[in-house]
């Protein structure tokens, strides 16, 4: 009889564990499908200047869900990014409000890569003919990072204290136009 009951104590433990992992896979997997990991990192350089256009690889393709609410922001203390091989030299940038230099951008049925590098880090952009998408945000040592959304515009902004660094790509009714501020 005591044999019995421990193989019948095994096999509940087994059936309980087995649901409790299935159901734990479930609800992670339902959150990450939902935009977390959709796509695959990209690429990208950046060089003294702090932009740079690079040709994206070919990627899955999906369009963003439409929001109906206004924008909220949402606070991350980093997104990943894939950093250059070589370690390169952070850029000088004087404050502006007006669009950012760009580089001759590279045809790709995929848009054109361009990293903005601020004070507060490092920003890539899909530039798409009408449209833009934030590929990574990655704040530098000691700042935090907002992340705003519109069907017409984005806006990454990094702060420290009082000091605050903005990237805006919009792109309501023409190409996407990048612009940087510096406080």
């Amino acid at each position: 009889m005591g044999r019995s009951s421990g193989v019948a104590r095994a096999a509940a433990w087994a059936v309980a564990t087995g649901g409790a992992i299935a159901l734990s896979w479930f609800g992670v997997s339902g959150a990450l499908g939902n935009g977390v990991l959709d796509d695959a990192p990209r690429a990208f350089s950046v060089t003294d200047q702090g932009l740079s256009t690079v040709r994206a690889r070919p990627g899955p393709t999906h369009s963003a869900p439409s929001r109906s609410a206004p924008p909220s922001p949402s606070t991350h203390s980093a997104v990943p990014t894939r950093r250059p091989a070589s370690p390169s030299h952070p850029a000088t940038r004087s404050p502006s409000a007006s669009p950012s230099p760009s580089p001759s951008p590279s045809a790709s049925a995929q848009g054109t890569t361009q990293t903005v590098v601020v004070r507060g880090g490092r920003v890539a952009l899909m530039l798409h003919p009408a449209s833009a998408e934030l590929i990574s945000a990655s704040p530098n040592a000691g700042w935090s990072l907002q992340v705003w959304r519109s069907a017409e515009w984005l806006r990454v902004q990094f702060s420290m204290g009082a000091s605050v660094s903005t990237v805006y790509c919009t792109w309501n009714g023409h190409p996407p136009i990048v612009q940087t501020d510096e406080q």
